[in-house]
């Protein structure tokens, strides 16, 4: 049976928009920086928006992990077509997406004036939202007075351990089975001070940061309330148009609210887009009547974001409000004014 790849991928697969958009972002925007491979010198590199193209189906597709992307060109005909055949290993995948730095988010601009040219997405009105995102570190994050109660645990093990040790020395000629505890105890006794000096270093960073939680597995992470109690994480923004549904802008924030994040918002929509938004929309976490006024000086922008009531206008709106008299432990109606 004679067949190729071009006949097994349909024209309407959205594989070939990547290969499509990927090449004109090349052509329009030369590779200049160094990468392994991209010398004079022994095997030529694989080509730039070959490489490009496996990151962005990747990350359509959910896959982030470079020995699963090697993976996917041996056996993936939508990679295979894509790739045209390459199958770069695991290791140049990820030294490409190191090294390639600003490439991902310069494609990812380019992309989005791409949308907006063809119109396929308008930067008339944009809704901005938060969403919270949990970071790869464990729920309990430390604090100044938790790493001194461990330090402190810590230290009485060590002294615990180190009693012992010296009690087992003085029968270690006698008896065979104290020289195998004695081994076991400064085994402990090594884990135990390796433990302190991470914790010892913990506690500086945080002196030093000025938090007051902090994950050691992820530093710049910092305490979000969820549904689900508190965890390590941080506060991603998005800005999405209503034509396509495309999100035309994303940020990672360590805030962990909305309230400050509008005016930065817009101004990463207009770096993103290149256009200013007509009407910009959002929830009442972002009714910061400072950054609204800011941003609608110019008149080129209206906001559309319902502030937050005092509990005075809500029981206003109520029609009714109520005062407390604490001598005989009553509640009094009071007219409206």
């Amino acid at each position: 049976m004679f067949m190729s790849y071009e006949t097994m991928i349909a024209p309407d697969n959205a594989v070939r928009l990547i290969d499509l958009v990927c090449k004109k972002f090349f052509i329009e925007h030369p590779f200049n920086e160094k990468w392994k491979g991209n010398t004079n010198e022994g095997r030529k590199s694989y080509p730039p928006d070959s490489m490009l193209k496996m990151l962005v189906y990747g990350y359509f597709n959910g896959i982030a992990s470079s020995r699963k992307l090697e993976k996917e060109t041996y056996r993936n005909i939508e990679m295979i077509w894509l790739m045209e055949g390459l199958q770069p290993d695991h290791w140049t995948i990820c030294d490409f997406r190191r090294e390639s730095g600003t490439i991902m988010k310069d494609f990812l601009r380019s992309f989005r004036k791409f949308l907006v040219a063809n119109n396929y997405a308008t930067t008339d009105k944009v809704v901005f939202d938060g969403t919270k995102v949990k970071a790869y570190a464990k729920r309990e994050m430390l604090t100044v007075e938790s790493i001194g109660e461990k330090l402190e645990n810590i230290d009485k093990s060590i002294s615990e351990y180190l009693s012992k040790l010296e009690n087992n020395d003085q029968h270690d000629d006698e008896l065979e089975t104290a020289k195998t505890e004695i081994e076991g105890l400064k085994e402990k006794i090594r884990k135990l001070e390796s433990a302190k000096s991470k914790l010892e270093g913990a506690k500086r960073d945080i002196e030093k940061s000025g938090k007051k939680y902090y994950a050691p597995n992820d530093t710049e992470a910092v305490l979000l309330k969820g549904r689900d109690g508190s965890f390590p994480g941080y506060n991603v923004q998005v800005g999405v148009e209503p034509k396509g549904h495309f999100m035309m802008t994303d940020r990672v924030t360590t805030d962990t609210n909305d309230m400050q994040q509008l005016q930065e918002c817009v101004e990463s929509f207009t770096q993103e887009t290149g256009a200013v938004p007509k009407e910009v929309s959002a929830d009442k976490g972002y009714s910061n009547t400072t950054q609204i006024l800011e941003i609608e000086k110019d008149g080129k922008t209206q906001c559309y974001i319902p502030l937050i009531e005092t509990k005075r206008e809500m029981q206003e709106k109520e029609g009714i409000t109520f005062e407390y008299n604490a001598e005989g432990d009553v509640y009094i109606s009071l007219p409206l004014v």
